[in-house]
């Protein structure tokens, strides 16, 4: 968690840029709007995928991911309660960015009979989820923040991405300090549920894509 997330191409997600932009910083506004025509816009987007994120310079295509020399597996999420230390501090001082997407997914159920759950904000505008971007091996990668869940996802998961409001963005990617208030659970009715039919394998489940 957060592993899984997916980009639909609707005129809604169009609309919501065009409308932030007469209330919000008109810049940031475009360059979400950049990074949204940059996005896969597949309904299966993982860990090692390329994504456009937004940093405080702009746009910018990075892989989802890293692994550094002393971790045996793939970083790709970053813990709220664990941001300030050693391994993720000076990315949340000095490289905060943005990960627009549709979505993303969360699984309840037995191992051997998964069900996949679409997440997705209620008013059909897209997600800002909180990462941090870091350099490594002259790439640049980036990994999603996640905190406790909150009282509305608790019964998919007991952790989810952070969300930052779009009036919270450009804060959240230029304070020179650490915006952990930002950081604190979402209120559950901006969300909403889809079930998705079947198990989530290899491919993504095709109804997800007429639900939204």
């Amino acid at each position: 968690m957060c592993g899984r997330v997916y980009d639909p191409e609707t005129a809604e997600h169009e609309r919501f840029f065009k409308l932030e932009a007469r209330e919000s910083d008109t810049r940031l506004v475009r360059w979400l709007a950049e990074a949204w025509k940059l996005a896969p816009h597949s309904y299966d987007v993982r860990p090692t995928t390329p994504h456009a994120v937004v940093t405080a310079q702009g746009p910018e295509l990075m892989h989802w991911g890293f692994k550094p020399d002393w971790s045996p597996s793939l970083l790709f999420n970053a813990r709220s309660d664990k941001i300030k230390g050693r391994a993720w501090g000076k990315a949340f001082r000095e490289h905060r960015c943005l990960l627009p997407v549709g979505g993303f997914y969360e699984w309840t159920g037995a191992r051997t009979a998964r069900q996949p759950h679409a997440i997705c904000r209620a008013d059909g505008s897209p997600m800002l989820l909180a990462a941090l971007w870091l350099e490594l091996e002259r790439q640049r990668c980036f990994v999603v923040v996640t905190r406790d869940a909150s009282a509305w996802m608790a019964r998919l998961h007991d952790r989810e991405p952070v969300e930052i409001e779009p009036e919270h963005a450009l804060e959240y990617l230029t304070a020179t300090e650490p915006p952990l208030h930002l950081l604190s659970p979402a209120k559950g009715e901006v969300l909403r549920e889809f079930l998705c039919a079947g198990p989530f394998k290899d491919r993504p489940p095709a109804p997800v894509a007429r639900l939204f």
